[in-house]
């Protein structure tokens, strides 16, 4: 992977200022951002959907198969003869999940005033009193900051 930093427009070597343990830095439109790999396995471990993987299991890869073989997954078909067998609905889709989320949030909106906080990094060594002009202008930039102040000038002009 080194050596293929620096070769694509959108990956680059990581920049030691703002972290000096990073291993790659990716170029987002807003900055650049590095990262770190260490324990990044163990920082980003989501479980399965038990459904998702008795669909691999019973897929036709055969690597995926061997892979997900000992996951215990979830039975495909319930017998009709089990004593305890009862109706359940669905398990919460992450649509449904998503959908309760932004109802909750939508809740909260309409409870408040609205009002905006911008948070603006001032360096990129993380420390105070130091403000360098060039990155908080570009944050402003990509906030919006700078088009709202460009439009409130124009309307003082017609008022």
């Amino acid at each position: 992977m080194t050596n293929m930093l620096g070769k694509w427009p959108n990956f680059a070597k990581p920049n030691p200022r703002p972290d000096p343990d990073a291993h790659f830095a990716v170029i987002h439109y807003a900055a650049t951002v590095s990262y770190n790999l260490t324990g990044w396995l163990e920082k980003n471990k989501d479980p399965l959907n038990d459904t998702i993987v008795e669909m691999i299991k019973n897929g036709s890869n055969s690597l995926m198969i061997a892979c997900f073989a000992d996951h215990p997954g979830q039975p495909l078909e319930v017998s009709k003869d089990a004593p305890d067998r009862k109706k359940k609905g669905g398990g919460k889709t992450v649509s449904s999940y998503f959908k309760g989320q932004l109802d909750d949030l939508m809740t909260t909106l309409y409870k408040t005033e609205p009002h905006f906080i911008r948070c603006v990094v001032p360096n990129t060594h993380k420390q105070p009193g130091g403000v360098e002009s060039g990155l908080v202008m570009h944050q402003y930039q990509c906030n919006g900051v700078l088009a709202g102040i460009a439009i409130c000038r124009l309307a003082s002009r017609i008022r």
